[in-house]
């Protein structure tokens, strides 16, 4: 019985001194972009920040990149499939992928490079779309199936691994193991 009061009385007293404990709450900073500071279209639809520390918005009408003072513009005329951006990828090598309603780019000396497998742009419909595996396979979901293709050129050799009738694949995930 002595034994079972001094647990309850240790545990009260461990209670009240952690009920006392400050607790403090972070703060966050915010920080609104728009016009003035070279962002033409504040609606992102997607956004990504690179391994540089660049932060890159895909929005309805083009692709912005911001390195802490401006925003550059990337459109149709710098090799974009589509000006509506959807996804952004980065894979490990620090390749930039975009995904648009018609196909995916990648970035290449300040331009984009359109992704082909077999002729046909590749295309993601979802942000989560785009993924590269340890191995250096590009993974996209894509409406035809699943699409692997062995390097960062899908033409060298991709195949579309089909999904189920009726089964959907919205997203991809490549673990790094």
């Amino acid at each position: 019985m002595k034994t079972c009061l001094r647990i309850r009385t240790l545990s009260l007293l461990f209670l009240s001194a952690a009920i006392q404990l400050p607790c403090p709450g972070q703060r966050f900073s915010f920080q609104t972009y728009g016009e003035s500071e070279g962002l033409s279209n504040p609606t992102p639809l997607a956004i990504m920040q690179d391994q540089a520390g660049f932060i890159w918005t895909g929005t309805q009408n083009g692709l912005f990149r911001y390195d802490g003072t401006r925003f550059e513009e990337f459109y149709t005329a710098d090799g974009l499939p589509s000006s509506e951006v959807i996804g952004l990828f980065q894979a490990s090598s620090g390749t930039i992928y975009a995904s648009t309603s018609a196909g995916i780019a990648r970035l290449s000396s300040r331009r984009f490079v359109a992704i082909r497998a077999r002729g046909s742009p590749v295309i993601t419909t979802h942000r989560e779309g785009i993924a590269m595996g340890p191995d250096g396979r590009l993974y996209v979901a894509s409406p035809q199936g699943l699409l692997v293709a062995s390097g960062e050129d899908p033409d060298s050799h991709a195949e579309y691994i089909r999904q189920p009738a009726g089964a959907e694949i919205l997203s991809v995930y490549a673990d790094r193991n």
